[in-house]
């Protein structure tokens, strides 16, 4: 019934679903099951009852988006409301009034005329999805004292002096205000103890307040500003304090390096280094020691906001890779890929590499035989920069990446070449980037299609797409 929450044909995170599940207290406990493995289970369950479709499907296989169908969504809401389980305004059944409702969903422009009504002060779950008309509800916050779960996601509306009243919601433990116009975040946001999901990417934020590191129930913590790459948003000391923390994404960082060794529990982390502030040798030394003591890294980027030479080549102290890494991404300049990369190709869990900027001196890159990567599905190539930063070959040995499903290369306004591409037997798609006057582009997509019309008869021919830049 919960899905009854997101409007017809709405693309569900998985993420965002599952998150709310546990911030509501809907995961039965299991003994020897953490509340994610448990509502992992049950996401697994609807996709094989096809009770939800799949929507975007990761490199591993994970189906990250989801959607229920138009006939079952139907079925689902009529009974939502029967058993008071949500109010839904502006969407299906909207309008209905019940008392005591626990889950208010605003999916049309109903909200501008919502009458607060005594029953509504019990809700525990409040969701927008549309950007405008949500005035009245905003200014009713202060009244919805029991929410757990806070969903504005896209709302416009939402202002700065908003969220003064979100953070004397002491009972929240999913708050997610991504892509809002807020420009500021008050300090009262470190009295929200109990609150486990703090999403703010794509907002107006350049600061969090040092009160955040109050958050020790805090799992997952998201942070970007709008349409401002290179503009990195300053995190408080003692960040290193939040055991809780398992997931760290889009964090543009200042001087807090040392403390990520704390955070030994992480299991995604993207850090953007800003090379401007003169980052120490000792210090990045160490900062790639710490690395090492992150044992259940699932996700690791490390990425570079400048443009300078050989910026990333302190990767290469990393003394002992994480070996539960299935995303690699390395975004920035370095002389060629470190040594422990080896480590990685060997072992099973290793799905996913990104390159991006200059990873390679040399005028060939090769993946080989000697180094298999036994699981690796995608490639993400994206190579840029000046002189001899540009690889101008790339090529696969036989047996070196024989899983290897999509490819990613750019070639920007460089006369690259593939070599050995009739090694990947398990190609399902290469997509070539690149400016149209490329003058390798023709012989390269000819000789892709060629080489998929050759195994046509086997059914394993790929697809090859051109991504103009």
């Amino acid at each position: 019934m919960y899905l009854s929450i997101f409007p017809e044909d709405y693309m569900v995170p998985k993420g965002r679903l599952l998150e709310r599940w546990i911030a509501e207290g809907l995961v039965p406990e299991i003994r020897g099951l953490t509340s994610r493995e448990v509502v992992e289970t049950c996401y697994e369950e609807l996709l094989s009852r096809n009770m939800i479709k799949p929507g975007q499907v990761e490199y591993d296989g994970e189906v990250v988006q989801c959607c229920v169908h138009d006939m079952m969504l139907e079925v689902i809401v009529s009974k939502s409301l029967e058993e008071n389980f949500v109010r839904l305004i502006g969407g299906q059944g909207g309008g209905t009034t019940y008392n005591n409702v626990r889950r208010l969903s605003i999916q049309g422009e109903d909200s501008r005329s919502l009458i607060l009504e005594t029953g509504m002060r019990q809700i525990r779950s409040l969701t927008t999805f549309r950007p405008q008309g949500h005035r009245k509800v905003l200014d009713g916050l202060p009244d919805f004292t029991l929410l757990r779960v806070l969903d504005l996601e896209d709302c416009k509306d939402l202002k700065d002096q908003d969220i003064e009243h979100v953070c004397r919601l002491f009972l929240l433990r999913y708050l997610n205000l991504n892509n809002t116009n807020i420009s500021i975040m008050p300090s009262q946001i470190g009295e929200l103890l109990h609150l486990q999901i703090l999403l703010l990417y794509s907002t107006l934020l350049e600061a969090i307040p040092n009160s955040v590191v109050k958050l020790d129930n805090l799992e997952k913590l998201g942070l970007s500003k709008r349409n401002a790459w290179r503009v990195h948003l300053r995190l408080p000391r003692g960040i290193g304090k939040m055991k809780s923390l398992k997931g760290w994404n889009s964090v543009k960082m200042k001087l807090k390096l040392l403390e990520i060794g704390d955070l030994v529990q992480l299991r995604y982390l993207d850090v953007i280094l800003n090379f401007c502030d003169c980052y120490d040798g000792q210090v990045l030394r160490e900062f790639a020691i710490s690395i090492s003591k992150i044992c259940y890294l699932d996700d690791f980027g490390v990425q570079d906001m400048s443009r300078g030479a050989n910026n990333m080549k302190f990767l290469h102290d990393i003394p002992n890779p994480p070996l539960h890494i299935k995303h690699l991404l390395i975004g920035g300049t370095i002389d060629n890929l470190p040594d422990w990369v080896n480590v990685l190709c060997k072992l099973p869990n290793l799905l996913k590499i990104s390159l991006d900027r200059s990873c390679c001196k040399d005028e060939e890159l090769v993946a080989r035989t000697t180094f298999k990567f036994q699981v690796l599905r995608e490639l993400f190539f994206v190579p840029y920069g000046d002189g001899e930063f540009k690889p101008r070959a790339i090529q696969f040995e036989n047996e070196a990446m024989e899983r290897l499903e999509k490819l990613i290369i750019n070639f920007e306004d460089v006369e690259r070449k593939l070599v050995g591409v009739e090694n990947l037997i398990s190609l399902k798609e290469v997509e070539i980037r690149c400016k149209r006057d490329n003058k390798a582009l023709h012989s390269t997509v000819k000789q892709l299609k060629t080489e998929s019309n050759n195994r046509e008869g086997s059914n394993q021919s790929f697809k090859v797409l051109l991504k103009y830049m």
